[in-house]
């Protein structure tokens, strides 16, 4: 959906006219790439708030709150269904959480007696 960004993280230029940019970045699937520095910083802001659900809006630009109390919301999901009509089952179950692992010492990764994660996150 971000064909742009795309071209940016894979070091083609982005002013190509949208259909030689599909082309050039399905041509480099399967190449050997890094994510250029000057792009990366907004890059990974870009892909934190779109896996995080953080900064989502509507259609005439008011914000739209896509999480409660960690479950997506009503109205997450009617603005989905309009905006993908027939796609609902791409629509995720509820929001990806980031979560570093190295956290309190590695504390999310203890398992117990029978070596299943103690953390719900981790199982």
């Amino acid at each position: 959906t971000q064909p742009k960004m795309a071209a940016r993280a894979a070091g083609i230029d982005d002013s190509l006219a949208p259909e030689e940019l599909a082309k050039r970045l399905s041509a480099c699937q399967q190449e050997d790439w890094s994510v250029p520095s000057d792009a990366a910083v907004e890059i990974r802001s870009r892909l934190k708030e779109e896996l995080e659900m953080t900064n989502l809006r509507q259609d005439d630009g008011a914000p739209l709150r896509a999480i409660n109390r960690g479950k997506l919301t009503i109205t997450y999901r009617r603005w989905f269904r309009g905006k993908f009509p027939g796609k609902e089952h791409l629509m995720p179950a509820a929001p990806l959480r980031a979560v570093r692992l190295t956290t309190a010492g590695g504390a999310y990764l203890a398992v117990n007696e029978e070596g299943v994660p103690k953390n719900p996150v981790a199982k």
